[in-house]
């Protein structure tokens, strides 16, 4: 994010080269031109698996992404397995809060099979805890955006009063996917016209 405190922010000092550029690691065509849209306008550059030779990509900051938590975690064992990627530079994209035990395994898996991944542990998290690769769950997101507003509440703040702040905290987000909507529909349709003259 703009001011720093973000993921790429905490594992940007790692390798400078790729300064900006993100592999977003996913099958699904219209997520990754989302994502591509919007975090271009955030001066970020992000490149898909095929554009890079497999060699190379070990070190580029990586976003993993799958239609569900399961095939999310399976591609990032993979990875781990196959020693594809360094973990310090890859986030994982989740949206169940079930897979953790899964992930633990993996995270386990890597101090014990190489013990010099604890080289590149990434900074601290919230809970003080240091991590060797970074996790984003979207259940966990909503729940917390679902508990604040439980919190306003019960404080006596009215649905109108909520949703006003609600919107000033994600203005630059929705504003952000206000502006490419129509682009990524379009880049959509452009690339299933190709398939279809394709066949």
């Amino acid at each position: 994010d703009e001011s720093g405190s973000g993921w790429f922010s905490s594992i940007q000092p790692i390798k400078n080269q790729y300064k900006k550029t993100i592999l977003l690691d996913t099958t699904n065509k219209e997520y990754f031109t989302a994502m591509s849209l919007i975090l271009q306008k955030y001066g970020y550059r992000i490149i898909d698996r095929g554009t890079v030779d497999p060699s190379q990509s070990f070190d580029f900051p990586r976003l993993i992404y799958r239609e569900t938590s399961a095939d999310t975690i399976s591609l990032f064992h993979s990875l781990m397995t196959r020693r594809l990627a360094q973990p310090s530079q890859c986030c994982v994209l989740i949206d169940s809060s079930r897979v953790h035990q899964e992930l633990a395994y993996i995270e386990k898996w890597l101090e014990e099979s190489n013990p010099a991944t604890k080289e590149h542990l990434l900074p601290p998290s919230k809970d003080g805890t240091r991590r060797l690769f970074t996790t984003i769950c979207s259940a966990e997101i909503y729940d917390d955006l679902f508990r604040q507003v439980r919190i306003w509440t019960r404080m006596g703040y009215k649905p109108h009063e909520i949703q006003d702040e609600l919107d000033a905290r994600f203005a630059d987000i929705d504003e952000a996917y206000v502006e490419v909507e129509g682009k990524i529909e379009e880049i959509i349709a452009a690339e299933g016209e190709k398939e279809k003259t394709k066949e």
